[in-house]
């Protein structure tokens, strides 16, 4: 749907132009104030108001509050990029609403780090920092750029960080790590490749983890 443009998710509104998400992330997933408003132009109907009059109220009022939320999300952006600023040089960044009408996720690339944290009113907390690792080299990535879910995590996430680990002889794990989903301290969607010694794809996974257990055992399956 279109609307999906307007929260964290997006959609992919230019196919078949482009294959990318397009996030605009000034609404949550489930908004409180929109799912009441809209019982509230269903009650309305319901008791005998034209359905033109109360849908169309509706609508004129979700108008005016997707623009607050830009407004607001604007100002969240500004004061982040305003602390970040002190100490780096941001290349990115993104801003999106919790459930909570005041709290918003961030994150925030530099050209050096990478900061995840919250906003709650106007003020900003970063809770992780990561020191960014240089993008994995062309050796790595000349079979693993064309592995599929590789390919879904990127054209979805519009911030992320990655690791390249040695975990065995004769395997290199290449992880994504999506920061916009920030929660209990755990960062739960990736995208996971395992490549041998000639960087050949022989697992990879993308989705949802909540524990490294559970990451092995989808890898595996």
């Amino acid at each position: 749907m279109l609307s999906y443009i307007f929260n964290s998710y997006g959609t992919q509104a230019l196919r078949p132009i482009s294959n990318k998400w397009i996030q605009l992330s000034i609404i949550n997933t489930f908004d409180p104030i929109i799912f009441v408003a809209h019982l509230i132009a269903i009650l309305f109907w319901t008791l005998g108001v034209n359905a033109g009059i109360a849908f169309g109220t509706l609508y004129f009022l979700l108008i005016f509050y997707y623009i607050v939320r830009f407004i607001l999300q604007k100002a969240i952006k500004d004061q982040a990029l305003k602390q970040i600023q002190q100490e780096d040089n941001p290349v990115k960044i993104f801003v999106a609403p919790t459930i909570r009408f005041m709290e918003w996720r961030i994150a925030i690339q530099t050209e050096t780090h990478d900061y995840v944290g919250r906003s709650y009113g106007r003020n900003v907390a970063f809770n992780d920092v990561f020191k960014r690792q240089a993008f994995p080299n062309d050796h790595i990535m000349a079979y693993a750029k064309y592995d599929e879910n590789l390919r879904s995590f990127l054209s979805f996430s519009s911030i992320y960080r990655w690791e390249v680990t040695r975990i065995d002889k004769q395997t290199t794990e290449l992880r994504f790590i999506d920061l916009r989903y920030l929660k209990n301290g755990h960062y739960p969607f990736v995208a996971i490749l395992h490549l041998d010694d000639d960087m050949k794809v022989t697992n990879s996974y993308i989705g949802w983890v909540f524990t490294e257990e559970k990451l092995m055992k989808k890898l595996e399956a």
